[in-house]
């Protein structure tokens, strides 16, 4: 009987271990993939979005910020003096016009990796999930600046370095509950799910087709023309309403 229960406390020792392992072997694999995401894919697939539609986007804002801007002027023409609209206007919209600059100065267009060969990527991918899985700080006693070097050199495809690092003497593994390792995993799982929920991974599906890229184009270049007419007859008006005050 006690030979029994030792057999079953050892076989429930040997599946908590098991499930542990595998926990562990999840939670190093989604922090590549959270790492690859941030580094490469996210900034990779804004230069795509960009390059086909930033332009166009860009022209589009600007036109409805200044037809805003426009109607404003319009409605307080009837309130006060023509003098004092420009000035009230311009700091009524100051933060929003430097908000747009910014966001167009912020627009990436280069992805710095595109010529790397894919199977020097693919090398370093490889080096990467393997070192995540003996050093990341999430997992082991490791240095956390150490374990940034190799960060870094993943992000550069620096494949000498990824590979000298692989050299690094073992460290011991955090005591870590499978409690812990399975919230670890969750929040990498909501971290991930939210990284793909956001511009620019929520645009991947429009960028791999060719018929909604179409469409799209299509759609803003409706919304310029439209935006363009409305500019001419809003600035007809404002010289009106201005000539009219100053008359």
């Amino acid at each position: 009987m006690n030979f029994v229960k030792k057999g079953i406390c050892y076989n429930k020792e040997k599946v908590m271990n098991l499930n542990r392992k595998y926990l562990s072997f999840l939670v190093s694999e989604l922090l590549f993939l959270k790492d690859d995401t941030i580094m490469h894919l996210i900034p990779k697939t804004e230069c795509q979005y960009n390059k086909i539609f930033a332009k166009l986007e860009d022209i589009c804002n600007d036109l409805n910020l200044n037809i805003r801007i426009i109607r404003r002027k319009l409605d307080l023409l009837r309130e006060c003096d023509s003098l004092y609209v420009n000035e009230k206007v311009e700091k009524e919209f100051k933060i929003e016009i430097e908000e747009n600059k910014i966001k167009k100065n912020k627009r990436i267009f280069t992805y710095p990796f595109e010529k790397i060969p894919q199977s020097r990527k693919k090398k370093c991918q490889d080096l990467y999930r393997s070192l995540i899985s003996k050093y990341s700080p999430k997992l082991y006693e490791f240095p956390l600046e150490n374990f940034e070097n190799i960060r870094q050199a993943f992000y550069a495809y620096d494949l000498v370095s990824l590979k000298n690092m692989d050299s690094y003497k073992s460290h011991l593994e955090l005591k870590l509950s499978t409690k812990e390792l399975e919230n670890l995993r969750f929040r990498l799982e909501i971290e991930i799910s939210d990284l793909y929920r956001s511009f620019p991974l929520n645009k991947i599906s429009l960028l791999e087709d060719s018929d909604a890229i179409i469409y799209n184009l299509k759609r803003l270049e409706n919304i310029y023309n439209d935006y363009v007419e409305l500019y001419g007859s809003l600035e007809e008006a404002l010289n009106i309403s201005i000539a009219k005050s100053l008359s």
